[in-house]
């Protein structure tokens, strides 16, 4: 077989082949899901968020406490009421209920200040699988990216180092110039660091994928098409601006800060409380003491004067509440940024991997040509050697297009929340 005939066989293998896979893009993602850290910690949050709501719901209803003292002692009342020193054991023993009637809203508001917080923590737990799912595409395209560089490379520094060898030879037979054996050299030389560079990028990515994935990725199976990002930006700047978990998680902060403010407030008003208090006493006071009762009845507390503590409590909270609404503005133009960018982004990485497809195959015809003509002394041989470095570069130029296209049509769908990258990897 020539060295044409087998350019020509491996190019066009490559471009067609699709090794079998052990790991496909929906195994990767569900392993991810098994065993992040990242969504592990929101789902932490997210618990927490609901216990604390629970809490302040409690906190609106009845408490039952006990407390009780049992001890000995000596009393000495040297002839006071008749007693004289004895030993005693003085015990005490209460139980009391208490239900809250009215506190100036300061339980309304720590209800609503855990709502939000329920609220700001499913929503980061929302974030938080839509990130996963962006990471997880991303390390996966990246090792398929960093292998088809890697092969590329392979193959060039292969085919370089056959052309510079028929160099060599045709130099000693006199058939080309000096300046051609230079040349075929140098790009032997240049294909051989770029080798190197191609190992080292997997490498990257693959320690990369197992980080985010918690597993090797060995067998991976090919990239599938980059969903459809839609036509119209401003539907998809809508969606995103309706439903993207980080402006809703905002839009909570923004609610929870409202919500300690009215709480601070409430610290200026008074508390009102229904009790209930049944005690037994023995021997507290004098030798032989008794004393059973119980009480019903209402308590109210006002503070009249803190010494302005109340004041800068509210004063402290309507500031959170002023960077609340300022972190909220910035999410939605944050929102509105990446949206744009990410989706024409994704349209400008369709229009590029057509384009590199296109060049791919023009540069291996092409190639082929070349390397008759050169064979036949008709082109000089650096002409080839340019060739051959279209056919390199476009390849991987359709490579990493095609893992453009795909990861920023998942960032698109990720900024609206959806996990699923339109169900590419549910």
């Amino acid at each position: 077989m020539s060295l044409r005939t087998a350019t020509v066989a491996l190019l066009l293998g490559l471009a067609t082949a699709s090794p079998a896979a052990a790991m496909d893009l929906k195994t990767a993602l569900e392993m991810a899901r098994r065993s992040s850290p990242l969504l592990a910690m929101a789902e932490a949050g997210d618990a927490a968020a609901a216990a604390r709501r629970r809490q302040a719901e409690a906190a609106r209803g009845p408490t039952v406490t006990v407390s009780g003292m049992i001890a000995d002692g000596h009393s000495d009342l040297d002839g006071f009421f008749g007693f004289g020193a004895t030993d005693v054991a003085p015990s005490a023993l209460m139980l009391e209920a208490r239900q809250p009637l009215f506190t100036s809203g300061a339980l309304r508001a720590g209800l609503a200040g855990a709502a939000a917080g329920v609220a700001g923590a499913r929503e980061g737990r929302r974030a938080a699988e839509a990130g996963l799912t962006v990471a997880v595409v991303t390390a996966f395209a990246d090792v398929l990216t960093a292998e088809q560089g890697l092969a590329t490379a392979r193959r060039q520094s292969e085919l370089l180092a056959e052309i510079a060898r028929q160099a060599a030879a045709r130099f000693e037979a006199g058939e080309i110039a000096r300046s051609d054996l230079a040349e075929a050299t140098a790009r032997r030389a240049e294909a051989l660091a770029a080798r190197s560079e191609a190992e080292a990028r997997l490498e990257a990515a693959r320690a990369a994928f197992a980080r985010g994935v918690g597993a090797p990725a060995d067998g991976l199976g090919p990239l599938p098409p980059a969903p459809d990002v839609g036509a119209d930006v401003a539907a998809a700047l809508e969606e995103a601006l309706a439903s993207s978990p980080g402006l809703a998680a905002a839009e909570a902060g923004l609610d929870g800060a409202r919500a300690q403010l009215a709480a601070a407030r409430a610290g200026f008003g008074p508390s009102v409380a229904v009790t209930a208090r049944a005690s037994q006493t023995r021997d507290e006071f004098l030798p032989g003491y008794r004393n059973d009762e119980w009480r019903v009845g209402v308590q109210g507390r006002w503070v009249l004067f803190d010494s302005g503590s109340t004041a800068a409590a509210v004063s402290a909270q309507a500031a959170e509440v002023r960077a609340a609404e300022a972190r909220l503005r910035e999410a939605r133009r944050a929102v509105e940024a990446e949206v744009l960018a990410a989706f024409h982004g994704a349209h400008a990485a369709r229009l590029r991997l057509a384009a590199a497809e296109a060049a791919y195959e023009a540069s291996v015809i092409s190639a082929a040509s070349v390397a008759d003509e050169v064979a036949a002394d008709a082109r000089p041989l650096v002409d080839r050697l340019d060739a051959e470095a279209r056919v390199a570069g476009a390849e991987r130029a359709r490579a990493a297009a095609a893992r453009d296209a795909l990861v920023l049509a998942c960032q698109l769908r990720a900024l609206a929340g959806d996990a699923s990258c339109s169900g590419l990897v549910d």
